[in-house]
């Protein structure tokens, strides 16, 4: 297979609505970028930037769990500033505070990420704060964008004669405005700009009692705003002061961004490193709030879904499992409409292309995906008046493009497969396009209602059926996915329970073909019969498992039984040496005694005393017997006793005659001598009094509820529970599994008459509970 990056197909994409799923991490982007970089994104295989960002996502997560929190807050676009300036131009004073504020941004998550793992480690290294530059431009430009008076020699200066100039002119405007020789003239007492020149509002019919320059008239011509000769001059100074301050502050912004220019380079790197944390940030606060986990990279090619959803999907969807691999990479799935067939294409073409953008998805540990390989997706109805295409024509032309590109490893997603012609051709023509892609190393995922396709995925090697439930008690989809077994359209039974007369109903099944009744009968039976083997062969190995336990639990209580006796025995051999070096102490001290030829009375005890020990010492166990001060003469069965190895038993068994005892440490029994017990610590507990069996309320029926649950694990919950109903006292236990394919109901009826506490098995007492098995216990 080609190792050469390929690009996802972007019309399967749009059909499995991928645009919808970058939209989602979009909406947590914190600034325009990152945004954008979100929309963008789209799988590739191989993608080493996916592989990336899987891994900034999950430090950064291990990094919030930590306490920290790294983020762009107060960051800026640079994008249109950069430009300009790559173009010649210069920036004005907002744009420039905007960089200080980012290279702000960029020195605070710095040190933020370089506490992170290596990858964001990495990142902290790579980002360049600019520290002088931000330096400059803080001290320069203000919050507001304007420029700071120190950010010249020259500007204060000329700032505070503007000032001086305005107060001058306003004054002298002010004192005319109430003069006795303007006051009569004027509209109002006030001082108004227009045309960037300071003047007053003169009524039109004394324009000519007030000499000066006139700058503007309003809409009704009542008044004419006029600036009087004698401020022209005042004027003229203030526009002089303002045209310097201007050609100032423009040498000031010329410059800033002169320098801004020469690190052009370094903050466009910065902008992408931003907007790569922004990007992973709202990765990991996606997936934190809904739940997705970064599946496994499966090298071995499967392709491997546990309790997978939909990612569009709200509230709590069912999920789905399953397994493609290279013995079984094609996956026929049959069933109602609107039972979620579509749904599963979907939700496997869509978590695979998450995977390949670095994305985390909707499903459980353990799920997997392979590294390399597209998904082609025939979803949808193609029809076209415009380009004269029928349902079946546009589907055919969907798959020739796909078959023409597809690559050994792709994942094909085909919705009715062959349908929209003839049921027979179209059945054959799917199933030949589908081997095709079979033989081709294709993973191929179908949905169908064919019989004839069931049949193929029954007998070929590499293809397995699957179904969608239907629960025909409430005429809704369960959206569960089963692999192994096909499912129906349950036309006829839908049709029943929303009311079609009998008469159709039974004409209907008359003319349906017995060879599609029988092949139909035939696949359940068949599925039904791998259910059950599949059951057994997991309950033998959960029972090999049990025995594999029980055997290493002996063989531990060997071991430990073991090392109890070889410390018993140490310590025997060690108190029988300390005894025979107290005896060769005394046989010392009297052949000392005799050597001196004097016998006195503490010699004559000496020497008896000697004997009695040498005495006792002839017979086997005395010296062991000697060191233990138990008194083994008062011990009873019941009696807690401890050995030399320093263990704790009870004796339930005495035997005097040989002067050994039956010991029961815990689950294990030890025969022992006497000799090897130390003391008698107290009496064991009295056993538990057993009571008879407590008798159920009268007419009480225990109930078991199975639907919904796995083969494997009902049969354990309802051995459970049997037990749990006899200890109760109970003889009755209702099991509700449901109607489904009757695969459950057939387990547990199957379960029911092995087990040795079953006395009967029967149906359930009413009509209408088919989904119902009761157990007389």
């Amino acid at each position: 297979m080609s190792t050469a990056s390929r690009p996802y197909d972007s019309g399967s994409l749009l059909r499995l609505e991928w645009p919808a799923v970058t939209a989602i991490v979009a909406a947590q982007c914190a600034f325009a970028p990152s945004r954008e970089a979100a929309q963008a994104l789209a799988p590739v295989t191989p993608d080493p930037a996916a592989q990336m960002r899987r891994g900034h996502t999950i430090e950064l997560a291990a990094l919030r769990r930590d306490g920290a929190d790294p983020h762009i807050g107060g960051a800026a676009d640079l994008r249109p500033g950069l430009d300009r300036i790559a173009k010649g131009g210069a920036l004005d004073g907002g744009s420039l505070f905007a960089i200080a504020e980012t290279l702000r941004v960029v020195d605070r998550l710095q040190g933020e990420l370089t506490r992170g793992g290596p990858l964001l480690a990495a990142v902290a290294t790579e980002l360049a704060p600019l520290r002088g530059l931000r330096s400059q431009l803080e001290r320069a430009v203000g919050p507001d964008g304007t420029l700071n008076d120190s950010a010249s020699p020259l500007l204060g200066g000329l700032r505070a004669h503007l000032r001086g100039a305005l107060e001058r002119l306003r004054a002298r405007l002010e004192g005319l405005a109430h003069a006795k020789a303007y006051a009569p003239h004027l509209q109002e007492a006030i001082v108004t700009l227009r045309n960037g020149r300071y003047v007053l509002p003169v009524r039109a019919e004394a324009k000519s009692k007030v000499a000066g320059i006139v700058h503007d008239t309003s809409a009704t011509g009542q008044t004419i705003w006029i600036e009087p000769l004698e401020v022209v001059e005042l004027g003229n100074a203030l526009r002089e002061a303002e045209a310097a301050v201007s050609a100032e502050e423009a040498r000031i912004l010329s410059a800033l961004s002169a320098i801004v220019a020469r690190e052009e380079v370094a903050l466009r790197r910065d902008l992408e490193l931003l907007t790569e944390v922004d990007l992973v940030r709202a990765i990991a606060d996606v997936a934190a709030a809904r739940g997705w986990e970064f599946a496994e990279t499966a090298s071995d090619g499967r392709l491997e879904l546990r309790t997978a959803r939909h990612p569009l999907l709200v509230g709590d969807p069912v999920p789905i499992d399953l397994r493609l691999d290279a013995a079984q990479r094609v996956l026929l799935i049959t069933g109602p409409n609107t039972g979620g067939k579509t749904v599963a294409l979907k939700t496997v073409g869509l978590l695979t292309a998450m995977h390949a953008a670095g994305l985390p998805i909707p499903a459980g540990e353990g799920s997997a995906i392979p590294p390399t390989g597209g998904v082609w997706a025939d979803i949808g109805d193609d029809q076209s008046i415009a380009q004269s295409l029928s349902t079946f024509s546009g589907h055919l032309t969907s798959i020739l493009r796909i078959h023409a590109a597809a690559a050994p490893g792709d994942l094909v997603l085909l919705d009715e497969a062959g349908a929209g012609t003839d049921p027979a051709e179209g059945a054959a023509l799917a199933a030949a396009i589908i081997d095709d892609f079979r033989l081709r190393g294709v993973r191929l995922l179908a949905t169908s209602h064919y019989a004839e396709l069931k049949q193929y995925a029954h007998v070929t090697e590499g293809v397995q059926n699957g179904a969608v439930e239907f629960d025909l008690a409430t005429l809704r989809p369960t959206y569960r996915l089963t692999v192994g077994a096909p499912g129906g359209s349950q036309a006829f039974a839908i049709a029943q329970k929303l009311g079609l007369p009998t008469p159709l109903l039974e004409a209907a099944q008359r003319r349906r073909s017995d060879q599609g009744a029988a092949l139909d009968a035939s696949l359940a039976a068949a599925a039904t019969a791998r259910i059950g083997a599949d059951e057994a062969r997991s309950i033998a190995e959960r029972l090999q498992e049990r025995a594999d336990e029980a055997l290493r639990a002996a063989v531990q209580a060997r071991r430990e039984a073991e090392g109890e006796l070889a410390i018993a025995r140490k310590t025997a051999t060690e108190r029988a040496a300390e005894y025979a070096q107290s005896l060769l102490t005394k046989a010392d001290a009297l052949r000392a005694a005799l050597a001196s030829g004097s016998v006195t009375p503490q010699l004559v005890d000496a020497e008896g005393a000697l004997r009695d020990e040498l005495r006792s010492a002839a017979s086997p166990g005395a010296a062991a017997e000697a060191a233990a001060s138990a008194d083994m003469q008062e011990a009873s069965v019941g009696d807690l006793v401890e050995t030399q190895g320093g263990s704790r038993g009870e004796i339930v068994a005495l035997d005097p005659a040989r002067r050994r005892c039956t010991i029961a440490f815990g689950g294990l029994r030890a025969e022992v001598d006497y000799a090897e017990i130390v003391a008698i610590v107290g009496r064991a507990p009295a056993s538990p009094v057993l009571t008879s069996r407590p008798s159920p309320p009268p007419g009480a029926t225990a109930r078991l509820d199975l639907r919904g649950a796995r083969v494997e694990d009902a049969l354990l919950a309802l051995e459970a529970r049997i037990d749990a109903v006899l200890l109760a006292g109970g003889d009755r236990l209702e099991i509700i599994h449901g109607v489904g394919t009757g695969a459950l109901r057939d387990a547990v009826r199957r379960r029911l008459r092995e087990l040795n506490e079953v006395r009967e098995v029967r149906d359930a007492d009413a009509p209408g509970r088919d989904g119902v098995t009761i157990a007389i216990l």
